[in-house]
C-alpha cells in the first residue's frame, strides 16, 4: 500500500521537499516495470522578469503523464532563494495520459536576481528527475541593468556583436555607482565602460539619468560562452547574464 503525504513548502533551500511520496510496505508494485510512465513538464525554465518589492507575481506549469503507466510524484521540492514558493498539489498519482497543474509564486524579498531550481523527482524509468531552473528580479527604486539577460545566440568565428546595456537609476535621488564588476572566465565576451561617454568610475547618476556599457562578442572557436556584469551603488548591486556559441564558417563567407 502506498501512502500519500502532502506538506506545503517555503521554498527555501534548507527546508524539507514540498511533498514527498513514502512507501509503508506491503506488495511491490509493479505497475512502473509493465507499462513505464513518461513524464513531461510544460516549461523548460520560469522567469518571473521583475517584479515591484511588495508585489507577488505566479507562474504555472503543467506536469503531464504521456506513458501508459500511472506516473508518482515521488517529491516536488525547490531548492534555492526563499523568495519562490510552491502552490500545494492537487493530486501525486498522474494517471495515464493525464496531467496535473502546479504553481510557483515569487515575492522578492530584496532588489536584485533571485534563482532556485524546482526538482520533481518521478517513477519514470527513463527520467526519474526533471529540473525546472527559476529566476526573477525584484524591482526596487534604485538601479536597473537592463537587459537582464541577453543572448547573442550563434555567431561566426571572428566576428564582433556588440550588446548596449543601460544602468538606469529609478529612484528620485542620486545614486552613487562605485563599480561594474565583469565575470567571464575564459570566455570570450568583453565588457567596454564607454568611458568616453560616462566617464571614469565612480558614476553619479542623478532620478532618471542613466550610463550604458557595451557587451562585445568575438568568439574564436565553438565552445559555448557566458558571462555576468554586475554592477554596485552604496545600497544594492545588480546584474546580467551574457551567453553566445560560435559558429563554423568559410574563409569566404561575410559574418
Amino acid at each position: 500500500m502506498l501512502w500519500f503525504l502532502a506538506c506545503a513548502g517555503t521554498g527555501s533551500a534548507d527546508t524539507a521537499p514540498d511533498f514527498v511520496v513514502a512507501d509503508s510496505g506491503g506488495s511491490a508494485d509493479t505497475s512502473a516495470a509493465d507499462a513505464p510512465p513518461e513524464v513531461a513538464v510544460s516549461v523548460s525554465s520560469l522567469d518571473f522578469g521583475r517584479v515591484a518589492l511588495g508585489d507577488i507575481a505566479a507562474r504555472s506549469l503543467v506536469i503531464s503523464n504521456n506513458g501508459p503507466g500511472d506516473l508518482r510524484l515521488w517529491s516536488v521540492a525547490l531548492d534555492g532563494d526563499g523568495a519562490f514558493d510552491l502552490g500545494a498539489m492537487s493530486r501525486v498519482l498522474v494517471e495515464p495520459y493525464s496531467s496535473v497543474d502546479a504553481e510557483v509564486a515569487f515575492e522578492p524579498e530584496g532588489s536584485g536576481l533571485a534563482t532556485a531550481t524546482l526538482q520533481i523527482a518521478t517513477n519514470d524509468p527513463a527520467d526519474p528527475t526533471v529540473s525546472i531552473g527559476i529566476r526573477g528580479v525584484g524591482a526596487g527604486d534604485g538601479l536597473e541593468l537592463s537587459p537582464e539577460r541577453h543572448d547573442f545566440g550563434s555567431v561566426g568565428l571572428d566576428c564582433t556583436v556588440s550588446q548596449t546595456l543601460w544602468v538606469t537609476n529609478l529612484g528620485s535621488g542620486a545614486v552613487y555607482v562605485g563599480s561594474v564588476g565583469f565575470q567571464a572566465g575564459d570566455s570570450e565576451i568583453h565588457l567596454d565602460l564607454q568611458s568616453s561617454i560616462n566617464g571614469a568610475l565612480p558614476w553619479t547618476l542623478g532620478a532618471g539619468r542613466s550610463a550604458q556599457l557595451l557587451a562585445i562578442y568575438s568568439p574564436t572557436d565553438e565552445q559555448a560562452d557566458e558571462a555576468v556584469v554586475l554592477v554596485g551603488s552604496e545600497d544594492e548591486g545588480v546584474g546580467a547574464t551574457l551567453t553566445g556559441v560560435g559558429l563554423p564558417r568559410a574563409d569566404d563567407e561575410p559574418c
